[in-house]
């Protein structure tokens, strides 16, 4: 029930919270060099978890792609 509750918050995909992390590190001004890094790190990350909602990912999850 938990997990049922947590998933009907609103909280942000994986997706979006990539860009708000992307748009802020670049606000922060980082490095052209280090943002094309983190943009194809989390480009890779976003390609299998990217529409879920942060909260719907399971720590075992993350772990194996890691």
């Amino acid at each position: 029930m938990r997990q049922f509750e947590a998933r009907k918050r609103d909280v942000p995909t994986v997706d979006a919270l990539i860009e708000m992390h992307l748009q802020a590190a670049e606000a922060d001004g980082l490095r052209e060099r280090s943002l094309k890094d983190l943009r194809l790190r989390l480009t890779r990350f976003a390609e299998i978890f990217g529409p879920r909602k942060v909260n719907d990912i399971r720590p075992a999850e993350a772990k194996q792609w890691l």
